[in-house]
């Protein structure tokens, strides 16, 4: 089961949202090393890391700066072809932004956790 953290610059309605299925909440623009010491990157060599951003020069980022960690990266701008990708790819990180088209982050980690519960339809 994967470990779940948010990284966005915008919340809309933020005080109705639970945001506690994420292990840890970034705010955009955020740096690098934010990012590394969220996820604890320095213990995570060799495993597997999902990037979901529709921003596509922050998840490409992201990735590169992953990759170099030495995870294993894989990076989407749809959290739809995400989603279909994530039972194949089982990331022990994913890294999702909030805002994006089709769905938000929290549908499709709540979508994720379902799959990894084997409640999903």
């Amino acid at each position: 089961m994967a470990e779940y953290f948010l990284i966005s610059g915008y919340i809309p309605d933020m005080d109705e949202v639970d945001l506690g299925v994420f292990k840890s909440v970034l705010q955009k623009p955020f740096v690098m090393t934010q990012l590394f010491g969220a996820i604890g990157a320095d213990k995570r060599e060799g495993q597997k890391a999902m990037v979901v951003d529709d921003e596509a020069s922050v998840a490409r980022l992201a990735g590169i700066g992953l990759k170099n960690k030495g995870l294993q990266t894989y990076v989407f701008n749809d959290p739809a072809e995400a989603l279909s990708k994530y039972v194949e790819i089982k990331p022990d990180v994913v890294i999702t932004d909030y805002v994006m088209p089709g769905m938000t982050g929290l549908e499709m980690v709540q979508k994720m956790k379902e799959l990894d519960s084997g409640k999903a339809q």
